[in-house]
């Protein structure tokens, strides 16, 4: 139950995360990150850092947590500078 729990979240935050960068692409929303939409993204991502250790083990996990950070920091920090 806890892990479809942790998928639930999982999805949520990749098409919420998606979503947010397509719609700033196409200029459809401005691209300065709302509090509300920075905090979602940040409590979304830990869940789905647990989620993706709990799947795949500590090292492809970390792996894959790292790339998700890295790459959502470089579009965050591209949308407001």
């Amino acid at each position: 139950m806890l892990e479809k729990n942790y998928i639930f979240l999982l999805w949520i935050y990749i098409f919420w995360f998606l979503g947010s960068v397509l719609l700033v692409s196409l200029h459809i929303i401005p691209p300065e990150l709302t509090a509300v939409q920075s905090l979602f993204l940040v409590f979304t991502g830990v869940f789905a850092a647990v989620f993706f250790i709990m799947q795949y083990g500590k090292w492809l996990g970390s792996a894959i947590t790292l790339l998700i950070f890295v790459v959502s920091t470089c579009i965050e920090w591209m949308q407001l500078s």
